[in-house]
């Protein structure tokens, strides 16, 4: 590899990690158009191949004949080879990367941006999605990041910036909240909105659920932690922004998208994280999250109003892929969407109730933030 180009990848993923530098770096890269060859291919690149992105991966495949999957990038070259072996299966040549396009290592994510590419899905753990969403934006691509974005405040706002860069140059940026995606879902949300409970008034979003999952014995170095990231908190961002971010999604949805005034911790959920949102206008949404082995899972999604009340649960089988599908679609369109909005403020609200449990005390909506406030415009809503 050459010297000069590591450099200058160690420059842009560490200038693109902080938001401030993201609008001069996007204005240097060159401009993201729907197709980088002029053809009727799209080409995406993988970085985190995992279950979760590899299966992001085959649902972009499925969604469009066009879609070739033209690079790959993990941490751990196993699961490299694992992806690329069930993509090829399910998906052909289409779904079979080049070995010379697979990238393995920290710095693999870094390699995978050189390549010629119009689209990137971001399925690594949270903690390095900020820097990475960053980076492809001002790279001129198309950016599809799983949930949660980041793990603290400080990355959330990185990705609010590169949501504005990609916005500000006509790239997508699709977001990982798969049930904004859900017919059945996305029906009562229109309910609430129409009053059909009335007035809002308050809502509860609590799981408890089982362990985490691992695929190896107990963390001990930092591979370990990279591997199973869900059970690290300093990866995950912990279970109430790893798990719960796509309820309190639905929560915030139900109202509008309007962020809360503060969060403060309260009495223990069935010894889980517990916390509760405080809006502006009156509104109460308690979050909670509880893992430990045994036992049923029990899921609360409720949201309550003055003349009744609405349970948000649904199955939503397919959810993730039409939220693939309507990703590729929109590009095909050339009228990219806009989900990074959404993404940043349900990510922060879960951050922030993450801090407040951790430190037990009241944690107030930082004022950068009023920039995640809804946008009433089609191209979020898409």
């Amino acid at each position: 590899m050459n010297p000069a180009d590591v450099s200058r990848r160690t420059f842009l993923g560490r200038s693109c990690a902080a938001a401030g530098s993201l609008a001069a770096a996007g204005a240097t890269a060159p401009a993201g158009g729907f197709f980088t060859g002029g053809g009727d291919t799209l080409r995406i690149g993988l970085i985190g191949c995992g279950g979760r992105g590899t299966g992001a991966a085959a649902q972009a495949l499925a969604a469009d004949p066009g879609v070739r999957v033209a690079a790959l990038a993990d941490l751990f070259p196993d699961r490299i080879e694992s992806a690329a072996e069930l993509l090829g299966r399910r998906a052909g040549p289409a779904g079979t990367c080049p070995t010379s396009r697979r990238f393995a290592g920290a710095d693999a994510w870094l390699r995978l941006l050189d390549v010629d590419l119009d689209a990137v899905i971001l399925a690594t753990s949270p903690d390095a999605r900020p820097a990475q969403a960053a980076a492809t934006v001002a790279a001129g691509r198309h950016v599809f990041c799983e949930a949660p974005a980041a793990i603290d405040a400080g990355g959330v706002a990185t990705v609010l910036a590169a949501c504005d860069a990609a916005r500000a140059r006509g790239l997508a940026f699709g977001s990982g909240l798969a049930w904004r995606h859900d017919p059945a879902t996305t029906r009562k949300i229109e309910l609430i909105h129409a009053g059909g409970i009335g007035r809002p008034v308050s809502a509860v979003v609590f799981a408890r659920i089982g362990p985490a999952w691992r695929t190896s014995g107990p963390a001990a170095t930092a591979a370990d932690t990279r591997r199973n990231w869900i059970s690290c908190p300093a990866r995950s961002g912990g279970d109430l922004v790893e798990h719960q971010v796509h309820a309190i999604d639905k929560a915030l949805w139900a109202w509008g998208d309007e962020p809360p005034a503060w969060v403060e911790p309260v009495g223990s959920r069935d010894a889980g994280t517990a916390v509760r949102y405080l809006f502006a206008d009156g509104r109460v949404l308690e979050a909670g999250i509880a893992r430990r082995p045994g036992g049923r899972d029990r899921i609360v999604e409720v949201v309550r109003g003055d003349q009744g009340g609405c349970d948000l649960r649904e199955a939503g089988v397919g959810r993730h892929a039409r939220g693939m599908a309507a990703f590729v679609a929109a590009i095909r369109a050339g009228r990219p969407l806009d989900e990074g909005r959404h993404l940043c403020r349900s990510t922060l609200a879960a951050v922030l109730g993450g801090e407040a449990a951790a430190a037990a005390a009241p944690v107030t909506w930082p004022a950068w933030a009023a920039a995640a406030r809804p946008r009433r415009q089609a191209a979020e809503s898409a």
